[in-house]
């Protein structure tokens, strides 16, 4: 059997390093995680205002009843009738019948020219009436583009870091993404103030926040600025244990087997936090760039709690960890979201 030389001892040594080292980075991010969101729709909602006419009817009954008016009582007018007049020869008796030129009575071709001008005239309305929707709907969707290119909207990042004694909190996330439509604004309105409430109601148990705002960005940066952060925050974990979806949640049932003391990843871990992120597109709410303390957190959560349907844009919430068997010690969420500090 050969001897490996230095070199190629030193290539294995150097291979074997970066295996260790690719299996570090690929099991420090192991990480649970759920979320539920959507939003950016404003161009179809707007859309779903064409038409809104359709409730007028073309050809009304009160033109439809009157056609055939009159059709029981005589017409008078157009056509000639012959009458036999009897002429006596002489002096007595009758010869043949003498025709005189007298009107006739009871002719239809007046009552159908009368019957094709009012149809005539009856299709002239609907034609212009159908005209006339085309072109208010033509009229809206160009006014609707122009808002849509107009439209202006703040983009904005909030991250909780939250002791897991209120654990509940995850619980309650859980429902919301099992119970809210995504695809709809009041849906996603109601578990932002939903979710505020919470928060509210466990503040002592919020120790860390984060805030990042884009502001006044047109609708189609401030949709990349959305999906880039919502993304970024999913990435943040490899096991997505619950998403929210039209039609109800998604779950992953495997729920992994730990002493209370390792995490996922087989690593010391004290449960400590889980973290929620919110990124929020609003068209008229702008946060504070900076919550300094508990007076500010509670003003900040008050103001989300209170969060108008119309003004919201998009939402999307993600926390993590997810899975009941999972765990994130303080310094390990400090790591994973730099932007945390204490309030």
């Amino acid at each position: 059997m050969k001897t490996p030389t230095p070199r190629k001892l030193a290539l294995l040594v150097t291979l074997l390093l970066a295996g260790l080292l690719a299996l570090g980075s690929a099991t420090s991010w192991a990480r649970s995680g759920s979320s539920f969101g959507g939003g950016f729709r404003s161009s179809s909602r707007s859309s779903s205002s064409f038409g809104g006419s359709s409730s007028r009817s073309f050809g009304s009954s009160s033109s439809g009843s009157s056609f055939g008016g009159g059709s029981s009582s005589p017409s008078y007018g157009g056509g000639t009738r012959y009458v036999p007049i009897p002429v006596p020869v002489g002096g007595y008796g009758y010869s043949r019948p003498y025709y005189g030129g007298y009107r006739s009575y009871g002719s239809t071709g007046g009552f159908f020219g009368a019957l094709s001008v009012i149809l005539i005239f009856i299709v002239i309305i609907i034609v212009i009436m159908v005209l006339r929707r085309i072109w208010m709907r033509g009229k809206q969707a160009v006014g609707n583009a122009v808002t849509e290119r107009n439209e202006r909207c703040d983009v904005t990042l909030l991250q909780f870091g939250v002791q897991m004694q209120a654990r509940s909190i995850q619980d309650r996330l859980e429902q919301l993404a099992d119970k809210i439509d995504p695809s709809s604004e009041e849906g996603l309105a109601y578990a932002l103030r939903t979710l505020a409430q919470e928060l509210m109601q466990y503040q002592e148990n919020v120790e860390y926040v984060a805030v990042q705002v884009q502001t006044k960005l047109a609708l189609a940066k401030a949709q990349d600025q959305f999906e880039l952060w919502a993304q970024n925050e999913r990435a943040k974990y490899n096991r997505e244990v619950i998403r929210g979806q039209a039609g109800g949640a998604r779950r992953q049932q495997k729920e992994w087997q730990t002493d209370g003391i390792r995490d996922e990843d087989g690593q010391l871990a004290v449960a400590e936090f889980f973290v929620i992120s919110l990124v929020l597109a609003s068209r008229t709410w702008t946060p504070p760039s900076y919550v300094n303390d508990s007076a500010e957190m509670q003003a900040l959560l008050e103001q989300l709690a209170a969060f108008a349907t119309d003004n919201l844009v998009a939402l999307e919430v993600v926390w993590s960890p997810a899975a009941q068997s999972d765990a994130m010690a303080r310094d390990d969420m400090t790591s994973r979201y730099p932007g945390l500090h204490t309030v």
